[in-house]
């Protein structure tokens, strides 16, 4: 990364983070929503042979039961805010206006007071849409086709849901709609490993 632009995005962080959040690392601002989600901006950027650099805004969700329950079934130690539940890119673009940019030679006084109006106006009412328990599931439900870390995902919604591992059904379903060998294959190591995580994590393992 070059200095111009690791500046830009240090600046950019800080005025998130005068906005009332949290400046988590360099590129993301956090506050928490309610006692299970933290809302945050995640900024990303483009860099131009100019020095210009484009910068991008990605509102998410960190639906953190759910992601100590995903990283219980994949192994990995659990992060609060390693992987996002929902992220969208939602910048300046999507709404008509031009582009965020920085140049070297123009201060970036006017370009950090158009992010911080388009994240009071934008960005912040995507975050708590992006919240929505339901909308959630329904998303990784309808993606689930498409493989990845999607069917894993739906899985730890309903073990959180249910606050239960015994998942057959839903493991099924999964199965059904994935329809490849590797990835079923992923998603029964994820079930084993999730199951035998069940005491660990604070989820039942008996029938309801």
């Amino acid at each position: 990364m070059k200095p111009h632009t690791r500046q830009i995005l240090d600046f950019c962080t800080n005025r998130l983070a005068e906005m009332g959040g949290r400046r988590v690392r360099r590129g993301l601002v956090a506050c928490r929503l309610n006692d299970q989600m933290l809302g945050a901006i995640a900024l990303q950027h483009r860099e131009f042979a100019d020095g210009n650099v484009w910068i991008d805004t990605y509102p998410q969700i960190y639906w953190q039961p759910v992601q100590r329950i995903y990283c219980a079934g994949t192994g990995q130690e659990y992060s609060a805010t390693r992987i996002p539940t929902r992220s969208r890119m939602w910048s300046l673009g999507n709404v008509g206006e031009p582009q965020l940019s920085f140049h070297p030679a123009i201060g970036p006084k006017s370009g950090l007071e158009r992010l911080a109006a388009f994240v009071k106006r934008h960005a912040i009412p995507k975050v708590l849409e992006l919240a929505d328990e339901r909308s959630i599931e329904n998303f990784y439900l309808e993606e689930a086709p498409r493989g990845g870390h999607r069917p894993e995902m739906y899985l730890a919604i309903k073990a959180w849901q249910t606050r239960s591992v015994l998942l057959d059904k839903d493991f099924t379903l999964m199965c059904s709609v994935v329809n490849r060998p590797e990835v079923v294959d992923s998603l029964t190591e994820f079930y084993r490993r999730l199951k035998a995580a069940a005491n660990a994590i604070g989820l039942s393992t008996a029938n309801q």
